[in-house]
């Protein structure tokens, strides 16, 4: 695939999944239940110190149509959600009061994961019996008053908050709020014709693309190196005429169509390589 780039220089970004953050992020609430302010805290020059975490808790924003996950002040997880349509998510203070793998609801549905906060509502997997619309609906009000999640990403909140854990709903939104361990500095700040990758994979549930670009006013030849688990290499060469893009789906290749592997891309000049990693199973934010 070459598409048209305008831009003057190659340079390269590293995207395996979709965090762009800073690495410390406080919250408060207010008695009512709604978040009264938010604050990013950058990292000093000397680098992020390492917060001390307590106990975990979870706030469901109704505008942003996301639950997120803390403990103690620190955030360390987002998931995308479906609450009630027309308002029917109720709002304020909750806590966790049971947990069930399997949860049958009025309607005649099964809902894995299930951790109920009310005796009728509940944070749970899509159900089974219309798990397919969560991929288009997902994000948006669409459940009759719980809080939905998609079925790949429900396990995780399920063993991380017992019960007791607390759950606020919450009227406001807490955009922009940022993930522990996660940064915004610019993966990378100049032009060049090396770049080197440490994780690819095509195996199970997982693609593998390498995006690679010439923006600049001359071809040029790029040659891919491909490190294989276990040992074995595979090399192959490329032509970028100037202004164009290409993007190279590595599980298309021979004998890397289940593989875990690293790669090295060296150009005759300057060029851009991101390679970006997806699991069919994974969703971003």
């Amino acid at each position: 695939m070459r598409r048209a780039l305008p831009s003057f220089a190659v340079c390269l970004t590293l995207a395996l999944l979709f965090c762009v953050h800073s690495p410390c992020t406080m919250r408060t609430v207010d008695e009512d239940g709604g978040v009264a302010r938010s604050v990013c805290m950058a990292a000093t020059a000397a680098g992020a110190r390492s917060m001390e975490r307590g106990p975990k808790s979870m706030i469901c924003s109704l505008p942003d149509q996301r639950l997120y996950f803390f403990e103690g002040d620190q955030l360390v997880n987002i998931m995308r959600c479906s609450t009630g349509l027309h308002g029917s998510t109720p709002q304020g203070r909750f806590g966790i009061l049971n947990h069930h793998l399997s949860h049958g609801v009025v309607w005649g549905g099964v809902c894995d994961y299930w951790m109920g906060f009310t005796a009728s509502h509940g944070i749970h997997a899509w159900p089974r019996e219309v798990e397919p619309a969560c991929e288009t609906m997902l994000g948006s009000p669409a459940s009759p008053g719980c809080i939905t999640l998609h079925p790949r990403e429900s396990q995780w909140p399920y063993y991380w908050a017992p019960d007791g854990t607390p759950l606020t709903v919450t009227g406001a939104s807490l955009a922009r709020m940022t993930v522990a361990g996660c940064h915004d500095a610019m993966g990378a700040r100049e032009p060049s014709p090396d770049w080197y990758f440490a994780e690819g994979c095509t195996a199970g549930d997982f693609d593998t693309y390498l995006l690679m670009a010439n923006p600049g006013e001359e071809a040029v030849e790029a040659a891919v190196s491909l490190f294989l688990e276990g040992g074995g290499e595979a090399g192959y060469r490329y032509t970028l005429a100037p202004h164009t893009r290409f993007t190279l789906p590595v599980d298309g290749l021979p004998e890397l169509a289940s593989a875990a592997f690293s790669m090295c891309v060296h150009a005759t000049g300057p060029a851009q390589t991101n390679p970006w990693l997806r699991s069919v199973r994974c969703t971003s934010l």
